[in-house]
């Protein structure tokens, strides 16, 4: 075996070594229904548990989200609600507490509802692109309790 090929070869053995190091979250897997497949995934860090999967209805595509600091606090969270493979709602928190909701209402891709909330409950405004066309054009304004 050539030199060259010999470096190569411990280059990428150390890069492979490297790499599996900087990816220190352990992952963990659960199967609700009993079918023998996972649908739920689960990564720790230090452990505390800092992100999940799931897939909701069994089909192998993930449809739930959530994203935890090591404290077990909500982050941000993500929902395919009509199950065709795409997000469509994103939740987003600050100290645990909802402070926006983004959603695609017409399952096209692109967001075109935008909720803003304050302590977590009460709508403070919203804006929608009511036609698609990815412009805002409905605002509304609530106030800030």
């Amino acid at each position: 075996m050539s030199k060259l090929k010999i470096m190569k070869i411990t280059l990428f053995l150390i890069l492979v070594g490297i790499a599996a190091g900087v990816t220190a979250n352990p992952a963990y897997t659960g199967d609700e229904n009993k079918d023998g497949r996972p649908d739920q995934w689960i990564e720790i860090d230090e452990d505390s548990l800092t992100l999940m999967k799931m897939d909701r209805n069994y089909d192998g595509q993930v449809d739930y989200v959530v994203e935890l600091d090591p404290e077990g606090v909500r982050l941000y969270e993500e929902y395919d609600f009509n199950y065709d493979g795409v997000m469509d709602d994103f939740y987003y928190y600050d100290q645990g507490q909802l402070i926006r909701q983004e959603v695609d209402t017409n399952f096209d891709g692109r967001i075109d509802v935008w909720v803003y909330l304050y302590e977590g409950l009460y709508i403070k405004s919203y804006k929608r692109d009511s036609d698609y066309d990815g412009e805002v054009d409905l605002v509304k304004e609530y106030g800030s309790g």
